[in-house]
């Protein structure tokens, strides 16, 4: 499908993601942005309810040229992208925790059952349980790609949830295969009654074997099954990053991880998100978010290579 984009300078016009049109019909369309702006599952720095208008805005700029190197073709000219607008939680209090996820598992639903692929822009990282529960209803049992400092699998019992325990959550609800799910480039280790199956990937073994050896291990992981890609931005070294709540020095810079995902090509990826963005505490040239940005497209480029099968 040939679409006509106009072409316009990063500082014009309503900064939707990759200029995609924002409307809320789901008919022949293939890729769906959402923003969760919400960041009440936070226990350090709050502010990432302001991640998706940021990267919205890098987006413009990443993504003037119509493609993303080294990609070499615009999505929105193969594919029907929509910007569906943001997810709105009317009350910051209690319960708003489990409205958002509510309300996110609701209209990601919409998209799926729509035949479209999923991209939410975050916000903390409770963002996994409403997406990945919509996910899961349409799919089945889902492998991860967590890519993340922290491996959010802190247990807290029953409707106590924050942005550090969804790993643990899903995979006892049965939304999460642990078995056929990765952790990669940790800097936090399990407790040991922690008694879940992932296959952990820890910063420094990570980056000592380097991108292309890592993405065939997980490749071998995640085989063929209905793949979801949890980024979160401090899984990124703060010196590629500073922008985030909870920031993680011996990370991977963005070249890394990019190159992990371009080997990643041709996986089965239904969904993804990127959180846990603070443009508040970025640099002043706004370099978290612009990485956020540029991530963010590789996955939307990542679905876009999914078999075509699926």
């Amino acid at each position: 499908m040939e679409v006509e984009i106009k072409a316009l300078a990063p500082f014009v016009g309503i900064p939707t993601f990759i200029r995609a049109q924002h409307t809320k019909e789901l008919k022949g369309v293939n890729m769906v942005i959402i923003g969760n702006p919400f960041d009440c599952g936070v226990v350090n720095r709050s502010g990432a309810r302001f991640g998706p208008r940021a990267i919205r805005e890098q987006s413009l700029l990443v993504y003037s040229f119509g493609n993303l190197y080294p990609w070499d073709y615009d999505l929105r000219k193969k594919f029907k992208i929509i910007d569906y607008g943001d997810i709105n939680v009317d009350r910051f209090s209690i319960g708003s925790t489990l409205a958002m996820m509510e309300s996110l598992e609701v209209e990601s639903s919409k998209v799926f059952d729509a035949g479209a692929a999923l991209l939410t822009l975050g916000g903390d990282h409770t963002t996994p349980y409403g997406s990945m529960r919509a996910a899961a209803k349409k799919y089945g049992k889902l492998s991860i790609i967590h890519i993340d400092a922290h491996q959010d699998a802190i247990t807290t019992g029953e409707d106590h949830y924050f942005h550090g325990s969804f790993a643990w959550d899903l995979v006892k609800e049965g939304v999460i295969d642990d078995t056929t799910s990765a952790q990669i480039y940790m800097r936090t280790i399990y407790p040991p009654e922690c008694g879940l199956g992932y296959n952990i990937f820890y910063a420094i073994e990570a980056l000592e074997m380097g991108s292309e050896i890592l993405a065939a291990k997980v490749r071998d992981i995640v085989g063929d099954n209905p793949v979801y890609i949890t980024f979160d931005i401090d899984s990124l070294d703060p010196a590629c990053a500073p922008g985030t709540g909870t920031p993680v020095f011996g990370g991977p810079s963005v070249y890394e991880v990019r190159k992990l995902l371009l080997n990643l090509k041709g996986i089965n990826v239904i969904a993804a998100d990127v959180v846990e963005l603070l443009p508040q505490y970025d640099a002043h040239n706004q370099i978290s978010a612009i990485a956020a940005t540029t991530i963010a497209i590789d996955l939307l480029y990542l679905m876009a290579e999914k078999p075509s099968s699926s």
